[in-house]
């Protein structure tokens, strides 16, 4: 199961490496919408496979773009508090502090069914769901 779970890690990467800058966020706004980040577990490296867990992945996702303000400034003008949005759940286990920042990020990263229909099917091996969000290199994970 290690071995597997290495291979997925690996994977996950090369995936961050050929996907495009706009191709990750738009995974980035499908993981906000569906509350992927933020996240409300305190700690969620209690999960031996935390690694290629959604809370996870959709935070390296979002690491993958801290370079690219130009967009994540569409989310969000202010870098710092979406930052904080980001990562605020791993930090205390509550919702986000600023209702306002909650609700004005939620609208500008537009609606769940346009970024579903983006993301693809999940079952789809081309899809951007599949890509960032499966784990072929896994049998069975939990």
């Amino acid at each position: 199961m290690r071995d597997a779970y290495n291979a997925e890690q690996e994977r996950f990467q090369q995936v961050l490496k050929s996907t495009s800058d706009k191709e990750r966020f738009i995974v980035l706004k499908y993981a906000i919408a569906h509350r992927f980040v933020p996240n409300r577990q305190v700690d969620p490296f209690f999960n031996k496979h935390v690694m290629v867990g959604v809370w996870q992945r959709s935070l390296m996702v979002y690491g993958s773009l801290k370079n690219r303000k130009d967009l994540l400034r569409k989310i969000y003008p202010d870098m710092e508090v979406l930052d904080e949005y980001v990562h605020w759940g791993s930090r205390t286990g509550a919702p986000y502090k600023d209702t306002t920042v909650t609700n004005t990020i939620l609208r500008n990263v537009g609606q769940i069914a346009y970024l579903d229909s983006l993301m693809g099917n999940y079952r789809d091996t081309t899809s951007l769901d599949y890509r960032f969000y499966s784990t072929p290199r896994m049998k069975r994970v939990y």
